[in-house]
């Protein structure tokens, strides 16, 4: 990985061009491509779990839209039988008013990233279309 990526990020948010990385930062600025939030994000991401840092709000939440999967991958706990989850749990869906109170919540506070699968197969829950499209509508990046 080139300097421009690892020291492009200072305390207090100001921006420095390293080393031949000049042209490569005006081009993506011409293009539209250059998002410092963006790059914000990414160095709390990966920073702030090795300095023990925690921000106000969540940078990164991920959304269950269900516990239910159809498959039965060998490296994935859904495959084992024997599991207690497996014995015992039931398959549960996430109502569309719940992920709406929680888009609205994340969105509110500034989130930089969502995921909306972690474990389950999200296309099972019926509502997870409309689910991406609420989602999309709300800003996330401010």
């Amino acid at each position: 990985m080139n300097n421009f990526f690892k020291k492009i990020f200072t305390a207090h948010y100001h921006w420095r061009i390293v080393g031949g990385n000049s042209k490569r930062l005006l081009g993506l600025i011409k293009k539209g491509g250059f998002n410092p939030k963006y790059y914000i994000y990414r160095y709390k991401f990966r920073n702030y779990p090795l300095t023990h840092k925690v921000n106000k709000f969540p940078i990164d939440v991920m959304v269950e839209s269900t516990n239910q999967c159809n498959l039965k991958c060998i490296m994935c706990y859904h495959a084992d039988s024997d599991l207690p989850f497996q014995q015992h749990g039931k398959a549960k869906y996430m109502s569309m008013d719940l992920f709406k109170k929680i888009v609205d919540e994340c969105s509110d506070n500034g989130l930089y990233s969502m995921k909306l699968s972690f474990r389950g197969e999200p296309f099972m829950n019926k509502s997870f279309i409309d689910m991406v499209e609420y989602a999309k509508k709300k800003t996330f990046w401010r």
